[in-house]
C-alpha cells in the first residue's frame, strides 16, 4: 500500500466516523426536541384545564394522566407562568 492509498483510506474512515457521530447527534437532537415539545404541550394542556375547567393543578394532572414522578417538574414550570386569570 502506498502513501496515497493509505491517506485515501484514512480519509474514508474519518468520513465514516464523522457521519456516524453526526447521525447520532441528529438523533439525540430530534429526541430532545420531541421531548421538549411534549412537555410544552402538556404544560399548555394543564394551563387550559385549570383555566377553562377551573381544575386545580392536581386534578388537571390527573386528567392528563401525568406520571407521579413528573408532577413536581410541571408544578415548577407552571409556577413560572403568569397566573391563570392573566393568560389569554
Amino acid at each position: 500500500m502506498d502513501i496515497m492509498d493509505f491517506l485515501f483510506n484514512e480519509e474514508e474512515i474519518n468520513r465514516s466516523k464523522f457521519a456516524a457521530v453526526a447521525a447520532e447527534a441528529e438523533a439525540r437532537g430530534e429526541a430532545r426536541g420531541k421531548a421538549e415539545g411534549k412537555a410544552e404541550e402538556r404544560l399548555n394542556s394543564l394551563s387550559n384545564l385549570m383555566r377553562n375547567m377551573h381544575l386545580g393543578i392536581e386534578q388537571a394532572m390527573d386528567a392528563l394522566a401525568i406520571p407521579l414522578d413528573q408532577r413536581d417538574l410541571y408544578a415548577e414550570l407552571l409556577s413560572k407562568q403568569p397566573p391563570v386569570s392573566d393568560r389569554a
